[in-house]
This record gives structure tokens, sequence and C-alpha cells, in this order.
């Protein structure tokens, strides 16, 4: 998703790599546009290691200062399979607590990546893609409540899973 920001407002993507930590980048839109990104969750670390989502994402907006409280800093926040209602909740306490209420919030909903019928990799039975479909409507509805603007890749990625290819973490689609 950061990459295909990167290229869409700079017009060109001059450098690509996978990322599972904190990148920043200074240098985009001819200097005029700063991105910032977290991979999370860092779930190759032992669990009482790992930075709560809270923590996350209070470090990815001081890493990302100097911010403005308008519609001008954007923050896009999407899982695969961890993001629940509960993530927005928190993102919009962190927001409200570090004066930044008015920034404008893109949830990229649940996608089925992970969950997909493919060989090697584990998958969902139907009862339980039925209640993955349900947690993110209830996804989609809190995101709304709080005003967020909302991309919801549910339908997408379960209508591409014949495009889906297996990368180091899973959840590639490159064909």
């Amino acid at each position: 998703m950061m990459y295909y920001l990167i290229e869409r407002v700079n017009k060109t993507l001059q450098e690509w790599q996978k990322t599972h930590d904190v990148k920043c980048y200074h240098n985009i839109n001819e200097g005029k546009t700063f991105i910032s990104y977290s991979y999370y969750p860092q779930f190759w670390m032992n669990a009482n290691q790992r930075p709560t989502f809270e923590k996350a994402l209070e470090q990815l907006l001081q890493r990302s200062r100097p911010l403005e409280n308008t519609d001008q800093t954007v923050l896009i926040v999407g899982g695969v399979q961890w993001l629940n209602s509960n993530h927005l909740q928190i993102i919009q306490k962190v927001l409200n607590r570090e004066n930044l209420s008015n920034i404008l919030v893109i949830i990229k909903s649940i996608g089925m990546g992970f969950h997909l019928p493919v060989d090697g990799i584990h998958s969902l039975s139907q009862a339980e893609v039925q209640n993955l479909w349900n947690e993110n409507l209830i996804i989609l509805d809190t995101a709304k409540k709080f005003g967020y603007e909302v991309v919801d890749t549910f339908v997408i990625t379960m209508g591409r899973y014949k495009e889906f290819l297996q990368g180091k973490c899973g959840c590639h689609f490159h064909e």
C-alpha cells in the first residue's frame, strides 16, 4: 500500500524494498510530501516483546512529526487478518490524545489473502470465512461511525483467489 501511494503521489517509484519495520521517506513529490510507514504486527517477536497497536501507532506519529491537524495529514490503516473494530477505537483515542482528530483516516478492511484455499497455506472453513465476513462488516460500520474513509478489500481479494501466490509471509498478489 505504501509503495503504491508513493508512486501515485510521486508519479514514479524510485525505490522499493520489502520492510517489516518503520520506514520514512522525505523525498516524495519533490520534497513536498513526507510518508512514513510502520509494519504491524511484528509477529516474529515474542508476544511479550511486541509493541501493542496503540504503542506502534504512537511511535509512528512521533516519528512523523511535525503533523498538521488537518485533512492534509492522512493516516492509512489496514490489515489482512489482524484488524478489528477495537483497533479503530484505539486510533480514535490516540488521535484525540495527540490533538490530531481532524486528520483524514482511511481504513483498508480485512483481506482474504491468508484465508484463501491455496496449496501450502492455512485456510479457513466456510463457517470461519463467514465469521471473518461478519467481522469485516463490523469494521466497516465502526469506521463509518468515526467518519473514516473506507476501502473494503474483502470482496476484492476474495474474487482474486486464483491470482494468489505464496510469498515469504504468505500474503502476496504478484500475478
